[in-house]
């Protein structure tokens, strides 16, 4: 169990800090959405609503792999004695607190995912409209790359 625990807060860490590329970071945050309101409020509606389903599925995988994982737990291990000293295992609600927990987290990662892509399509978007459209690349659809360096060959899926 602390190995899947591990894993998991790898795999968040990593695709909140380096799987995704950026580009055309001169803008911060608040600037981009300002300018993104006066010049484009239809883009910015689409931007908010990526921000606000990438938040969404973050919250749903996080708190469904905490639930998933508590479930688990209590699933096991929980066994009460009454006052005739019987022995009553409750394992249902740690198998259905379990269950809902992995449902969550499995649909809240495509959520997270489309989200984050939304966010990214409509700043990009932005950026080659309104500014200097050699600084973010057109990418049309996801594609694949294909890197040749020293230490070999790589291919690498980007959105």
């Amino acid at each position: 169990m602390r190995n899947l625990l591990i894993v998991f807060i790898g795999l968040v860490f990593c695709i909140e800090k380096g799987l995704a590329q950026d580009f055309g970071r001169s803008l911060s945050k608040v600037e981009l959405q300002q300018k993104m309101i006066m010049n484009n409020p239809q883009l910015y509606k689409k931007h908010k609503t990526g921000v606000i389903l990438s938040r969404v599925g973050r919250v749903m995988v996080i708190g469904g792999s905490v639930a998933w994982i508590a479930g688990s737990l209590v699933s096991q291990r929980e066994v009460v004695v009454d006052k005739n000293n019987t022995t009553v295992e409750l394992w249902m609600p740690g198998v259905v607190l379990a269950q809902v927990g992995f449902v969550s987290a499995l649909i809240g990662t495509p959520a997270w995912i489309t989200g984050n892509a939304v966010k990214k399509k409509t700043r990009n978007s932005y950026l080659r409209e309104f500014r200097n459209s050699a600084i973010v690349p057109v990418q049309p659809a996801p594609y694949f790359q294909l890197n040749a360096s020293s230490n070999g060959l790589g291919l690498a899926l980007v959105f």
